[in-house]
């Protein structure tokens, strides 16, 4: 095999090695960007089962009795809203928009909070049935 037909095989196998490593890594990016949003849905699922539980816990036992839980909050939350009897968080993820809700037996009060990380939050049941939902930042 002569020198020029030695380094046309060269560069076809370089060149074939780039295409398959380029290929590879888009696949691999794409493996991350799935696994992201499946640990951030994660969260948001355990967090929004979590609030409703002590929700319809206090509701249960009645005026004056409250709770306080630590919820880990995932990032890309657009909206974490507490209306009428239903808790929804709207999640912006790299694959699109997920919505995750959570009905309770409870009319609801209060705000919840939008940015990532560990959050204290304490649900009371208020006169009248309602339960009030407090995040406490600090």
């Amino acid at each position: 095999m002569s020198g020029a037909k030695k380094a046309q095989a060269s560069l076809d196998l370089l060149s074939s090695s780039m295409i398959a490593l380029a290929a590879s890594a888009a696949l691999l990016g794409a493996v991350f960007l799935l696994s992201t949003d499946a640990f951030s849905i994660s969260y948001a699922k355990d967090a929004v089962r979590r609030i409703s539980s002590a929700i319809d816990e206090v509701d249960g036992l009645g005026e004056g009795s409250k709770t306080t839980l630590l919820v880990q909050l995932p990032a890309g939350i657009e909206s974490f809203s507490a209306s009428g009897s239903a808790i929804r968080m709207r999640l912006h993820t790299a694959s699109g928009v997920s919505d995750v809700f959570a009905n309770t037996k409870a009319q609801l009060n209060g705000t919840l909070p939008k940015s990532p990380g560990l959050h204290r939050i304490t649900v009371s049941a208020m006169p009248g049935g309602a339960v009030q939902i407090t995040n406490y930042t600090g």
